[in-house]
């Protein structure tokens, strides 16, 4: 299985008058993750985009289990968990630099074409993320 690691440095205006980052900012760092991950593979999201494939989260979750502060170095690890015609579901850990878990979570993403109807994903990307399960 191929895991993505990003790399991500917790941005003053990310975090609340305590200095942890919001909550919102979570999701964000995912799809960080997930375009890097995507990237890595050989497919960037613009390119994607630019050949009629829409990759729409349809459901996202997070656990939060450790504050990330202000300056924080964190990792976030990124694979996909499973592959469907119309569906990938990533899978993702957030870890601070001196290695706790900070959050982890998934996102469901749905192939739609230009017009927003759902559309099987492209062979040659299908057959990229089969090789990276």
């Amino acid at each position: 299985m191929y895991v993505h690691e990003s790399g991500i440095q917790v941005r003053y205006g990310e975090t609340d008058q305590m200095g942890v980052a919001h909550h919102a900012n979570y999701l964000l760092w995912l799809e960080v993750a997930r375009t890097d991950f995507l990237r890595a593979i050989g497919y960037r999201y613009r390119d994607l985009e630019g050949r009629g494939v829409i990759l729409a989260v349809i459901e996202a979750h997070c656990r939060y289990r450790a504050p990330a502060r202000y300056d924080d170095s964190l990792r976030v690890r990124t694979w996909v968990r499973t592959q469907k015609k119309l569906k990938l579901d990533f899978a993702y850990e957030i870890l601070h630099e001196d290695g706790r878990l900070v959050a982890e979570g998934n996102t469901v993403l749905g192939c739609l074409d230009r017009e927003g109807r759902p559309q099987p994903l492209p062979s040659d990307v299908e057959e990229a993320i089969r090789k990276a399960i």
